[in-house]
């Protein structure tokens, strides 16, 4: 694929508090929030060239979730479904 997805998934307001605290490349699309089975998704696009850029953002949005001991959000990168 030309582009890198990333979902982020849970609770809409930890969903919320993921996307303001995610540092995203200039390139990035977010899409939704979208409520799905009782939970809030967010949809992330980048060019595929900016993929490392779009996974370093995620691993630091993780470190600081878990160092603020914040509600828990699934992260996956390139979904196989969305």
């Amino acid at each position: 694929p030309a582009s890198r997805l990333a979902t982020i998934t849970g609770e809409p307001g930890p969903v919320d508090d993921a996307v303001t605290l995610l540092d995203l490349p200039e390139t990035a699309e977010v899409l939704g929030p979208v409520e799905t089975d009782g939970e809030s998704r967010v949809v992330v696009r980048v060019p595929r060239v900016r993929g490392a850029d779009l996974a370093r953002a995620l691993g630091q949005l993780q470190r600081v979730r878990s160092s603020r001991k914040l509600d828990p959000v699934r992260i996956q990168v390139d979904p196989y479904s969305l």
